[in-house]
């Protein structure tokens, strides 16, 4: 990270995490759109319920503190090494291309949608994908599905799109605009979409359908290793409707 020019390294791995007030932003700004575009999730924290604020006051009370972590039973489950084995492995989860072409249509949909000033990027899309592959090492697949994909994209997308003045207007947010996105564009039939599975993959620390020691045999292997004939692509549905009614030309803003 650099910070008044002098340039400090992180040692790996470590991530970045940034909290933002809706309440009372007088002598704060607004991060540019490249700067927000480096922040793989924009996650909406809400009030707690009413036992968990009940909590949060009894462990106050006690004198425990967050950073306690022995005395509220929480204990590690791994280090350094495991993590940084975890992030290989999930780089390594199998997506068919059937679903990449998925993730580029939503992405290039935020870019021409008329209630979107500005759009997603392309690293945008690659944000997604690592997601998916993450999501699926969670619940356990060595493999992404169009699930994986729909999960993760609203978190992914919503601080990286601006709506424009219609949106607005209608009371639509970026989470809306992308939902709505997903329900239009068609996503692969999941049942259609045959999963190849790598050997590396059969070898994964993460559990998925083939880490059974009866489905671990080369036969099986060699069954999902096969070349496969990939579905051609179906061009997504226009999201624009057909006429930008009640604004006059060059009305849309940020």
């Amino acid at each position: 990270m650099t910070a008044g020019g002098t340039i400090h390294k992180l040692e790996e791995p470590f991530f970045v995490m940034a909290t933002q007030n809706p309440i009372e932003q007088e002598g704060t700004y607004p991060l540019p759109e490249a700067q927000l575009d480096r922040f793989m999730m924009k996650l909406l924290v809400d009030y707690p319920e009413e036992a968990q604020e009940v909590d949060i006051l009894r462990l106050h009370q006690r004198g425990m503190r967050a950073e306690d972590f022995e005395r509220i039973g929480i204990q590690p489950v791994g280090g350094v090494d495991e993590l940084m084995k975890a992030q290989a492995e999930i780089r390594e989860r199998t997506i068919r291309d059937e679903l990449l072409q998925y993730i580029a249509r939503v992405i290039r949909a935020t870019r021409v949608n008329l209630r979107v000033e500005v759009g997603a990027s392309p690293r945008a899309g690659l944000m997604v994908l690592a997601a998916a592959k993450a999501r699926a090492a969670l619940q356990g697949r060595g493999h992404v599905t169009p699930d994986d994909i729909k999960k993760v994209a609203i978190p992914v997308l919503r601080h990286r799109l601006s709506t424009n003045f219609q949106a607005q207007a209608e009371g639509m947010t970026t989470d809306d605009v992308v939902t709505r996105l997903l329900n239009t564009i068609p996503a692969p039939d999941d049942s259609q979409v045959r999963i190849g599975v790598s050997l590396s993959s059969l070898l994964s620390p993460f559990p998925h359908p083939l880490s059974h020691p009866s489905a671990c045999c080369m036969s099986t292997a060699e069954k999902y290793l096969k070349p496969e004939v990939v579905r051609p692509d179906r061009p997504a549905r226009s999201t624009r409707p057909v006429h930008r009614q009640g604004l006059p030309a060059g009305a849309a803003c940020q």
